[in-house]
């Protein structure tokens, strides 16, 4: 049986212990704290800052999320994800011909990843390069055929030339993918 000064000693460091679990348990609740928390322990690695940027994304914070990108494209200069990230927010901001040379420069790199590919086909769609965004999105539907973004994307192109029958068909495809319908 322990001593009454063994037991306060155990007490205390159980305590202690409790303590850090509530403040870990705090930190890994939430993602903006969890990644920021990482980067503060991990500065040299760029995936952590590659995920603070999606958090900080999610949380509304573009402004945020752009420099941890670019942190995590300076750590990591072949980190392509950061890179097709980044420009989909200058996409969103308007800046529509940064993010094609950025996400052509990643596709360039890495051609087989069907998401690389659908964004650079929606940053060509909404620049009216038509074809071009035609045949990246078949190009990620070549990859990955469950992909409602593409289908959804193909849908439009193929109204705005009038071929019906096509956009009947990815139209469907993305409803159904998105409904769970269809897909692995």
């Amino acid at each position: 049986m322990p001593s009454g000064m063994q037991a306060a000693l155990l007490a205390v460091i159980l305590l202690a212990l409790s303590a850090l679990t509530l403040h870990r348990n705090v930190t890994w609740g939430d993602e903006l704290a969890l990644w920021s928390d990482t980067t503060s322990k991990s500065p040299g690695l760029a995936r952590p800052f590659n995920n603070l940027g999606i958090a900080y994304e999610a949380a509304g914070d573009t402004q945020s999320a752009m420099a941890a990108y670019r942190e995590a494209m300076r750590l990591n200069p072949r980190n392509l994800l950061s890179k097709a990230s980044l420009a989909v927010i200058y996409g969103k901001r308007g800046d529509v011909e940064r993010a094609i040379d950025m996400l052509e420069d990643v596709v360039s790199k890495q051609p087989g990843y069907y998401k690389f590919r659908a964004g650079l086909g929606v940053a060509y769609l909404v620049s009216g390069r038509l074809a071009e965004a035609e045949r990246e999105l078949e190009a990620a539907l070549e990859l990955n055929d469950t992909y409602a973004l593409a289908h959804g994307n193909l849908a439009i192109i193929y109204r705005a030339q009038g071929m019906k029958d096509k956009e009947r068909k990815h139209r469907e495809a993305a409803r159904a993918l998105s409904e769970g319908r269809l897909g692995r």
